[in-house]
């Protein structure tokens, strides 16, 4: 699972993180 705090704390947008998981799969 994708932590939100973790992907803000780098500035990543958790959103983004999370369609790219998907598009590999």
């Amino acid at each position: 699972m994708i932590d939100t705090d973790a992907t803000d704390r780098h500035g990543v947008a958790p959103r983004h993180l999370f369609e790219q998981a998907i598009a590999r799969s």
